[in-house]
């Protein structure tokens, strides 16, 4: 079960016409989002969590939304906008991606204290000898 409910990443990406946006794909998309936060975090769906990783889980899965539309739009030329994001042209592709990695980073950045992985080791620089 995710944190996130259709209704806040409906709410958070100005998804409201849901012929454009189908629930199922949105819940693909937010399962998705779920699954990634599970396997790259220590967060368990008993876990409690903070409004911070609701909202980014909610980015996310819009995110992943962004990038399923650009591949739909290469495909198939489809028009498509939202009251904040217009994508249409000879770029729409490009654009679709680039707001779903900016969304991906966002996302991310707010879930990295939550993050598996360590940080990188620091790199320590000695001279060696010189003979």
């Amino acid at each position: 079960m995710a944190f996130a409910t259709l209704d806040q990443v409906r709410q958070e990406g100005f998804l409201s016409d849901e012929e454009e946006v189908p629930s199922d794909r949105l819940t693909l998309c937010l399962e998705q989002a779920h699954q990634a936060i599970l396997e790259q975090t220590w967060l368990t769906d008993e876990t409690a969590v903070p409004d911070h990783v609701v909202h980014a889980e909610a980015v996310l899965a819009i995110a992943n939304l962004f990038r399923a539309m650009a591949i739909q739009a290469a495909v198939s030329a489809e028009y498509w906008k939202t009251p904040s994001v217009l994508v249409d042209g000879h770029g729409r592709v490009r654009n679709l991606l680039l707001v779903a990695e900016q969304l991906r980073r966002e996302a991310w950045g707010a879930l990295s204290a939550f993050s598996r992985a360590s940080a990188m080791p620091c790199l320590q620089m000695t001279r060696g000898d010189e003979s």
